[in-house]
């Protein structure tokens, strides 16, 4: 037979496996997809993000901290009444030392990447946890078919021992052996 023929031949079986294997893939992604969105993971994620940029962003600030300023007063007129009174205004400005800047700045980015491969790994194990239930899912449907396919295989077969005991072609034994075989496979 022509090699060529035989693949063309096998050709809409391929063609059917790899449009099953996508359709699973799509039903997978979809149910991925639908999972990862109930995550604490992914819907914490809006709020951390913008919690890493918000730290970025104080990292390249000109101050480490906001300036403040004070205000107080005090005076005398309640005791002696001398007419003393003092007024102090006070203004805060932090400063960076030396090389904090760009620490502050690394460490923002490194607490960044941190965070996306954490989420990057919580996503890689929900797809594993999910294959898993799907291929174990599988597995179960198949045992079902083949239980299934066993009990009524059994049956029948009782069935005809039963038939054959009957027309005296078997002894008695072998239809109690097919009946205990049936209620095994029941």
């Amino acid at each position: 037979m022509n090699p060529y023929f035989r693949a063309g031949a096998l050709a809409p079986l391929l063609l059917g496996a790899a449009a099953c294997a996508h359709a699973q893939d799509a039903g997978l992604h979809a149910a991925f997809e639908a999972a990862w969105q109930r995550q604490p993971a992914q819907q914490a994620q809006a709020a951390r993000q913008a919690e890493l940029d918000a730290k970025l962003r104080a990292a390249g600030a000109l101050t480490p901290a906001p300036a403040s300023v004070s205000v107080s007063q005090r005076t005398d007129q309640i005791g002696s009444k001398l007419g003393q009174r003092e007024a102090e205004v006070e203004f805060d400005v932090p400063l960076w030392l030396p090389g904090q800047k760009g620490r502050e700045r690394a460490l923002a980015r490194a607490e960044g990447g941190v965070y996306a491969a954490a989420q990057r790994l919580a996503q890689w194990r929900l797809a594993g946890e999910l294959r898993q239930a799907y291929w174990q899912a599988r597995i179960d449907a198949d045992e079902h078919a083949l239980a299934v396919q066993r009990s009524a295989s059994a049956r029948a077969l009782a069935a005809d021992v039963a038939r054959r005991v009957k027309a005296g072609e078997l002894a008695r034994v072998d239809a109690n052996r097919a009946t205990g075989e049936e209620q095994g496979a029941r």
